[in-house]
């Protein structure tokens, strides 16, 4: 199980980081970018680029 020990937002929400802590005691970190659209339905999502 992966533990998240930080997040990090840009100044305008729209990417975030995370540092997390592996299972073998190694950190890793990763970038996500939030998608957002509303065509018949709201859609969104954190997709890690």
């Amino acid at each position: 199980m992966r533990e998240i020990v930080k997040e990090f937002f840009s100044p305008s929400k729209i990417y975030k980081v995370e540092i997390i802590k592996r299972t073998d005691g190694l950190y890793t970190t990763e970038v996500s970018r939030w998608f957002r659209w509303d065509d018949e339905y709201t859609y969104e999502y954190w997709s890690p680029i």
